[in-house]
């Protein structure tokens, strides 16, 4: 098994509130007389693309098909169609996923998404056309989606099934037949329409690109020379200039509390129409992207020796330079700041500040940070030593930070406003030509993003208590007293 491979839980686990989708794929290990193993190659590069593009990758075998109703009768028919073996997975698969508590997202082992479309922005927690069973290739099911009752209703469509067609035919004539309960989407593109697939150089057309999810590689073109991995930054830096750069944040849930978990989801969703709505491409990792990182361990264990160690709030905030960085760098911003004069067409194919150097556009606080990939891992090194280097005492990410910028090695901007600075709360009202709205605009002039801090809502005091919903209002008295005026 590998880092970035998940498998469903046992029954007995405790479910948990995801802020990843799921996404499925299925192998044959024993029944179908194939070698195959949660270890092989092509599994493990499927995980770590999907857990790269934002997802949480899970792997079905024949142990969740088993659990269905009607596995025995189907087992029995599938062999007295004389039906081989090696195909067996095609219709097991279906039968895995039917008893999938909520149903949900199957893509093949060679499906890769593009990060960049609607797929990475929340989407796959909402199933396509109300949840019926969608075939998102106009062909074949390499890539579907549907809601509980959906996927048990293929499984028994396909179980009374008795003449074994094919499970690609039967999903056709369902989608003919019954347009209420099955649908088709043209969601998917040649990879050969966005690389050239022998030396990996773009031959993309933007306009292609509408409503487009994944793309298929398939083994049979990968050679010995590239990795589904190398595909997949492949065609996702190629399609970078077609889609808005990404402003990545962190959440993490730190302690196991309800009501305090639903509170903040929502302020996530809120800081992420914030950033959507102001052009950027709003992404939220989380400790799964950091436990990617190959310095996670190196970091866990400076964690664990700390006088942080019980608090998990402060390991998180560490945990998070590391998601970054194997995200592959660019700008990173907290859940409590938000956008303002921060133009994301001036940050295109990878444009970073200071040509990529590592940046904290907040001054001595990591509440917006910028640089290349390089730059984070270069940084991250440097920030674990002075962890260590204070580990008998609290050190935040913020602490270490500020001191490996005192060696010179992070730049410092001030590129931000706190809210308690600036704020005047005429700019909550509706009277545009009230004196200090006009104050309020002069204040934020040319800041990059407001930060609402709980020290700073506090202290201005509209904050203090609710986030979420009141942060976005305020950012639209804002914009629309503010924004245009510069």
């Amino acid at each position: 098994m590998t880092k970035f491979l998940r498998i469903p839980p046992d029954d007995g686990e405790k479910q948990t509130t995801r802020l990843r989708p799921i996404i499925h794929t299925f192998i044959c290990v024993d029944e179908c007389e194939v070698i195959n193993s949660l270890d092989d190659k092509f599994i493990m590069e499927w995980t770590e693309v999907w857990s790269k593009a934002g997802w949480d990758p899970v792997v079905l075998t024949e142990k969740d098909a088993k659990r269905h109703s009607k596995y025995d009768q189907y087992m029995k028919q599938l062999s007295d169609a004389k039906l081989p073996p090696i195909r067996w997975y095609r219709y097991l698969r279906h039968m895995a996923m039917a008893m999938q508590e909520e149903g949900g997202w199957y893509a093949d082992s060679y499906v890769i998404p593009i990060v960049h479309s609607d797929m990475s922005d929340g989407k796959g927690f909402t199933m396509p056309n109300g949840g019926k069973l969608t075939m998102h290739d106009d062909r074949y099911p390499h890539l579907l989606s549907g809601n509980k009752f959906a996927w048990e209703l293929f499984s028994y469509d396909m179980i009374n099934d008795f003449e074994i067609k094919n499970d690609v035919a039967l999903l056709s004539l369902l989608i003919k037949n019954t347009p209420d309960l099955y649908y088709k989407e043209n969601s998917m593109i040649n990879v050969n329409d966005i690389l050239d697939s022998n030396n990996l150089k773009p031959n993309v057309n933007c306009k292609m690109l509408d409503s487009k999810v994944a793309t298929l590689v398939p083994d049979s073109i990968l050679g010995k020379d590239h990795t589904k991995i190398d595909y997949y930054n492949a065609i996702n830096a190629s399609l970078e200039g077609c889609y808005p750069p990404v402003m990545y944040a962190f959440f993490e849930m730190a302690y196991d509390d309800k009501a305090s978990q639903e509170k903040v989801n929502v302020d996530v969703e809120e800081w992420k129409k914030a950033w959507k709505s102001a052009g950027w491409r709003p992404v939220i990792l989380s400790l799964q992207d950091a436990k990617r990182h190959p310095k996670f361990n190196e970091f866990k264990e400076a964690l664990d020796g700390s006088a942080d160690k019980d608090i998990e709030y402060e390991k998180m905030c560490f945990y998070r330079w590391l998601a970054v960085a194997i995200s592959g760098g660019g700008f990173m911003a907290d859940i409590d700041t938000y956008p303002l004069h921060i133009d994301p067409n001036n940050y295109r194919n990878h444009n970073l500040p200071n040509n990529g150097k590592f940046t904290s556009h907040c001054w001595k606080a990591p509440c917006l940070v910028s640089g290349s990939e390089a730059e984070w891992n270069r940084v991250i090194p440097l920030m674990i030593n002075s962890l260590k280097k204070h580990n008998d005492e609290q050190w935040s990410d913020m602490f270490a930070m500020q001191e490996v910028m005192l060696l010179g090695q992070i730049i410092r901007e001030m590129g931000h406003a706190n809210i308690h600075e600036v704020h005047n709360p005429a700019l909550l009202g509706n009277d545009s030509n009230n004196d200090g709205v006009k104050k309020a605009c002069d204040a934020s002039k040319d800041r990059l993003v407001m930060h609402f801090s709980h020290y700073s809502c506090d202290f201005v005091k509209f904050c203090h208590k609710e986030r979420g919903a009141v942060l976005t209002k305020w950012l639209a008295n804002w914009r629309r007293h503010c924004a245009l005026k510069f």
